[in-house]
């Protein structure tokens, strides 16, 4: 026995519950009837006036399936979406932690090779050799250092910087009375005579140190024929020049040959 379908049947869903509902009339008595979401899942249904049975229209729950479906797919789709944003997100927040670390290790490996660098220079320089006339020992000439200095400056000047730069090796000097210590500066009564004598010996030793860093860096292993001159300026603020130069060497010896250093 094939049931009539609910006449007149209308889909409606509410605003607020998100519920389907299924309205018509009885397809027997006319009567006006409503089905719940839940009821509208079967395939029929029964008048509550003349309790007979009558069949629930299968397009309008095919349709209501499909929206749900749709719904589901949706929210389904829009899960994976932000799943995917959140991976990307993290992926994204490891590989900028990463570059960070690789950044963080290239200036630690940097500073550590920019101390070699200074401590393989730094012990070069010690070993140079620096003397006003010639050696007698086979070499080369690589060519010539210069270096100059002044005191002139108020507050600031170049002697200043570098006497600070030397500061511990200037103390150890002093101290073990190889060098006269910084006295007052008495050229405002003396003139000429007292111009910045007290800060002779300093830059003579910094032009001395300034001299074979350069000689270093050229892989030098002496200096030969050093000079000096200092001019004196008496006007105004009184202050003077210190110029240093010499002829940058390596020795000819094989072990030197052999065991030659790698340019800094």
């Amino acid at each position: 026995m094939t049931l009539q379908p609910l006449q007149n049947s209308s889909l409606k869903r509410s605003t607020f519950t998100r519920r389907f509902s299924l309205s018509g009339t009885c397809p027997q008595c006319g009567e006006k009837l409503v089905l719940s979401d839940a009821e509208i899942e079967k395939s029929q249904d029964q008048c509550t006036s003349c309790q007979s049975l009558f069949a629930i229209p299968q397009a309008l729950a095919a349709k209501r399936r499909q929206i749900l479906d749709s719904e589901i797919a949706g929210a389904k789709a829009k899960d994976q979406q932000k799943e995917a944003s959140r991976l990307a997100k993290e992926q994204q927040r490891r590989q900028q932690e990463e570059a960070e670390a690789e950044h963080q290790r290239q200036q630690e490996e940097a500073i550590r090779a920019e101390t070699q660098r200074r401590m393989k220079l730094e012990e070069s320089i010690s070993k140079i050799i620096v003397t006003t006339g010639d050696i007698r020992a086979p070499y080369e000439i690589i060519g010539p250092v210069y270096f100059s200095v002044s005191n002139k400056g108020l507050f600031f000047n170049a002697l200043r910087d570098l006497i600070q730069k030397y500061k511990e090796k200037l103390e150890n000097m002093r101290t073990a009375d190889m060098m006269t210590g910084i006295s007052i500066d008495w050229s405002f009564l003396y003139g000429e005579f007292s111009v910045g004598h007290s800060q002779f010996d300093s830059a003579f030793y910094v032009a001395v140190e300034e001299l074979k860093r350069r000689a270093a860096i050229l892989r030098g292993n002496a200096i030969i024929w050093m000079r000096q001159d200092i001019d004196m300026d008496t006007t105004g603020m009184q202050h003077f020049y210190l110029q240093m130069y010499g002829t940058v060497i390596r020795f000819h010896e094989p072990a030197t040959v052999k065991n030659d250093p790698e340019p800094l």
